[in-house]
C-alpha cells in the first residue's frame, strides 16, 4: 500500500495535536473523570457491537458490565470480554514502554474469546514491522511525520481489515487495536475517544472509505477520513467537560 501526507491530512494531526493538549488541560476532579472513562466504555462497547452487527441496548450493556458475582449468560459473555480487553489495553499498554508485538496481540486475541483462536502470524508480523522501523514523532510542528500515532493506528485499523489475519472478529480486533496503539502512544485523550460511535453513525462513509483503499490500496483518502473522525469525536469531548454537561446528563 502507498499513501502521501495532504494538506488536509496534515492540518488534521495538527487539530488532533491541539485538541489532545485542550483536553488534558480542563480541570477534572478523579471521581469526574473515572465516570466519564467508564462512561466512554460503554459507549465503546455498545458502538462497537452495533457496528459489528451484534448489537445490544445500552442498558443491556450496562447490565451486564455491572453483574457482580452474578453467573453471565452465554450470549452477554462477548460484551464482558470484549471490556475486559479494553481494560487490559488501558493498564497494561496506556503511555508503556513495552512494544506492541505480537504476543500483546494474541493476549487480546485470547481475551476476547474468539473462537478457532488461530493467527496468521507473518502478515501481523510483518504489519507491525512496518509500522515500528521509525521512532515515533508525536509532535508536528513545520510537517507531518509519517511515523504520528493517528497515522500509525489509521493504518493499523485498515490492513487488520483488509488482511484478516484472524480466523475470526477482524473488526472487534481492528477496533481493538486501533486503541492498543493510540494508548500505547500516549493518544488515549483521558480515556474518552470514543472513535466507534462516529464509524457507527456514519457506516455509508466509513464503508466507503475502506472500500476505496482496498480498490486502489492508497490510504490517503482513508487517513484523512480517519483523523477527520477524531477530531469530530474529540470536539464532542471537549465540548461536554468544558461545559460541565457530564454532571447532570447519563448516556441513555
Amino acid at each position: 500500500f502507498s499513501y502521501s501526507i495532504s494538506d488536509q491530512l496534515r492540518e488534521s494531526l495538527i487539530k488532533i495535536d491541539y485538541l489532545r493538549v485542550k483536553i488534558y488541560l480542563v480541570p477534572l476532579t478523579i471521581k469526574e473523570e473515572l465516570r466519564l472513562r467508564w462512561e466512554a466504555g460503554i459507549l465503546r462497547t455498545y458502538f462497537t457491537f452495533s457496528l459489528v452487527d451484534q448489537p445490544f441496548s445500552k442498558n443491556e450493556v450496562v447490565k451486564i458490565l455491572t453483574l457482580h458475582g452474578e453467573k453471565v449468560p452465554q450470549h452477554h459473555k462477548p460484551v464482558l470480554n470484549y471490556k475486559k480487553a479494553l481494560d487490559f489495553i488501558y493498564w497494561e499498554y496506556l503511555s508503556s514502554q513495552k512494544n506492541v508485538s505480537v504476543k500483546a496481540i494474541y493476549d487480546i486475541y485470547d481475551i476476547i474469546r474468539a473462537k478457532n483462536l488461530r493467527i496468521e502470524e507473518g502478515k501481523v508480523r510483518r504489519l507491525l514491522d512496518y509500522l515500528s522501523a521509525s521512532p515515533v514523532r508525536t509532535q508536528i510542528s513545520n510537517g507531518a511525520s509519517p511515523d504520528h500515532p493517528v497515522i500509525q493506528a489509521g493504518i493499523l485499523h485498515e490492513e487488520i481489515l483488509f488482511l484478516s489475519p484472524f480466523r475470526s472478529q477482524n473488526e472487534h480486533m481492528s477496533l481493538l487495536l486501533t486503541l492498543l496503539f493510540l494508548y500505547n502512544r500516549g493518544y488515549d485523550f483521558r480515556g474518552l475517544l470514543v472513535l466507534e460511535e462516529y464509524f457507527r453513525k456514519n457506516m455509508v462513509s466509513y464503508s466507503e472509505a475502506l472500500s476505496n483503499v482496498s480498490q486502489t490500496r492508497n490510504l490517503t483518502l482513508w487517513l484523512e477520513y480517519f483523523a477527520a473522525a477524531i477530531i469530530t469525536q474529540l470536539e464532542g469531548v471537549l465540548k461536554v467537560i468544558e461545559s460541565q454537561d457530564y454532571r447532570t446528563n447519563l448516556p441513555a
